[in-house]
């Protein structure tokens, strides 16, 4: 996974993000920290789904520029998947980006599109370590 956090390989990155959830292997703070630092929106949104590290992801979306729609329409991903965790931070031009872009309607309706995996039960050996593909 490292070669393609490198190399800002979005859907390697996800999906090998997935795959520790799903092998029960924990993502390292290491690679949570490379994969926020690629401002990659669909490797953080994995973060987010296998619940691990989410309080960086959070803290990317604090960060983020309100005033500049652009930017929050790159990430909107986030910002609802966050906001319907109740975790978004309060910030006037982010609560109107919410409610003037129908993310709200989302939260009402439950819609999440990233959804935690369940790990798979596997027999007992050696743990696949994801971080050599």
């Amino acid at each position: 996974m490292n070669r393609h956090v490198h190399y800002r390989r979005s859907d390697a990155v996800a999906w090998s993000i997935y795959l520790h959830k799903l092998t029960q292997n924990p993502v390292p703070i290491e690679i949570a920290d490379e994969v926020v630092a690629s401002v990659d929106c669909m490797s953080m949104a994995t973060i987010l789904a296998i619940r691990e590290h989410e309080d960086l992801v959070e803290s990317f979306v604090a960060s983020l520029d309100s005033s500049y729609q652009y930017r929050l329409d790159q990430y909107w991903i986030l910002i609802h998947e966050i906001n319907r965790r109740g975790k978004l931070p309060y910030d006037d031009r982010l609560v109107e980006y919410v409610k003037s872009t129908g993310l709200e309607l989302l939260k009402q309706e439950e819609v999440s599109f990233m959804a935690e995996p369940e790990p798979l039960a596997l027999e007992e050996e050696e743990p696949v370590d994801w971080l050599d593909i």
